[in-house]
């Protein structure tokens, strides 16, 4: 292999690598999860628009954490044991 096929490998090779390398932002998203005050509200039907979103915005976070670990269970849950099963 010449010098000039190793560049030109290797140029491809770093180009295939760094397009699979997207900003997060631009990555297609899967099972989106958003909640919204009337979400809280089905469950404490008392409280007012906003103290559920001030509870919202102050568990957001945890919620996030939640969220990420139960995801996490949920697709290890759900791949099947070898590639050559399915679903």
């Amino acid at each position: 292999m010449s010098s000039l096929d190793i560049t030109l490998l290797c140029t491809y090779l770093t180009e295939t690598f760094f397009q699979r390398l997207k900003p997060v932002e631009k990555r297609t998203k899967f099972a989106k999860v958003a909640w919204v005050i009337e979400d809280i509200l089905s469950l404490r039907p008392e409280w007012s628009d906003e103290k559920a979103e001030e509870w919202l915005s102050s568990n957001e976070k945890y919620i996030q954490e939640i969220m990420v670990e139960r995801g996490w269970e949920a697709i290890d849950g759900l791949l099947p044991a070898k590639e050559n099963e399915e679903t």
